[in-house]
């Protein structure tokens, strides 16, 4: 059964012809930005932050070297350089 304010479509438009193409034209994809490529600066971050420092910077505080003797504040800070180095690598092209 039908909806008594139902009508069809060629009801509404009567024998006009519908559009193929509302715009009028096809439709083109937006031209791709140039990336850069990342320079040795990326490599160099990531070598520093992951290895050098937040790797290290764990490392030694459960060996007990840092000052200070086991902190949760050198095992944080080790994390952050860590995180700091994973946002490195998502920035490499």
């Amino acid at each position: 059964m039908k909806h008594p304010n139902y009508r069809s479509y060629t009801e509404v438009v009567g024998n006009q012809k519908r559009p193929k193409h509302p715009k009028g034209g096809r439709y083109t994809p937006p031209k791709p930005r140039p990336t850069a490529p990342a320079g040795n600066r990326v490599y160099l971050v990531l070598f520093v932050l992951l290895g050098t420092c937040g790797a290290l910077m764990i490392i030694l505080n459960f060996l007990l070297v840092l000052p200070g003797s086991q902190s949760g504040w050198y095992t944080i800070g080790g994390l952050a350089l860590l995180a700091g180095a994973f946002y490195a690598a998502t920035q490499y092209r």
